[in-house]
């Protein structure tokens, strides 16, 4: 089953949401993370890439779409002084009607 069709967020079957609107969720398949690090880029293509990254990840663990999905962001800068971003993306694998 795909969400692809019925999305209402930045990447179809990804939600910041603790629900799905027009969807009921059967079961949680647990919490499941992406991680990208990246220097100079557009942060707009990296949230997108994160929230791709994190729905083939639940995609892959039988999830239908991910639900409560979260973004942490830091910047590192190593002894030589190029700034780094990682950005850490979070969410709700879940199991939808």
């Amino acid at each position: 089953m795909s969400l692809k069709s019925k999305n209402t967020g930045l990447v179809p079957g990804c939600y910041t949401l603790s629900c799905i609107p027009g969807r009921e969720i059967k079961a949680s398949l647990g919490v499941i993370e992406y991680t990208l690090t990246f220097t100079q880029s557009e942060p707009a293509e990296k949230v997108t890439q994160a929230f791709e990254g994190l729905l083939e990840r639940a995609l892959s663990q039988g999830a239908h779409s991910v639900v409560n999905v979260r973004l942490e962001t830091s910047i590192y800068r190593p002894f030589f002084g190029i700034d780094s971003t990682i950005l850490f993306a979070y969410g709700e694998a879940v199991l939808v009607e």
